[in-house]
């Protein structure tokens, strides 16, 4: 027989079986299950609900991208030497730095990318993170995160530090241990 004074009226089951919410989280973590879910890079890039009309959003977004993905090597060389053997007067002539930030698509479409380690990019991503949190707007005045970003922010650095974070292949969602 089950007891309906004790399971939730709009559900009818057991309140106490579900899991905290990623944007619940104060920083304890000991509340927290663990898991071996990882989370996909990509979404850990979208979940960060930065102003997108701020002044340095784009400039953060794309720093944020370049801490978590390396450029492949070989792909990086072969562009570099494309855009050294075009003629000086072609319009498309530039450098690499220049073309990642004029083109994007264009580049990152040559260039195959891989996830760092997370123990090499925690601090740096912790780094970027006090860096851009408070930078004001210069129209607006209001700073790149707000409180509930501060909070996604800090629930993102510390699963980078748990090593959770993977780009994602094939559905490749789970690690075994």
């Amino acid at each position: 027989m089950i007891d309906l004074a004790h399971h939730s009226p709009v559900t009818a089951r057991d309140p106490n079986l579900d899991e905290p919410s990623a944007l619940d989280y104060d920083g304890d973590t000991s509340s927290f299950l663990p898991t071996r879910v990882l989370i996909d890079v990509f979404h850990l890039i979208d979940i960060i609900p930065i102003n997108l009309n701020h002044g340095m959003s784009t400039e953060f977004s794309r720093r944020l991208r370049d801490v978590l993905f390396a450029n492949n090597s070989d792909n990086e060389t072969m562009i570099r030497s494309y855009l050294d053997g075009l003629p000086d007067e072609d319009l498309n002539k530039m450098t690499f730095d220049q073309l990642m930030k004029k083109r994007p698509d264009w580049g990152l479409k040559r260039v195959r990318k891989h996830v760092r380690q997370p123990v090499k990019i925690a601090t740096t991503v912790e780094a970027l993170f006090n860096t851009y949190q408070d930078s004001n707007c210069v129209i607006t005045g209001l700073p790149l995160f707000d409180k509930r970003c501060k909070k996604v922010a800090s629930y993102d650095l510390e699963t980078i530090k748990k090593g959770r974070i993977h780009l994602v292949f094939l559905g490749i969602i789970y690690v075994y241990r």
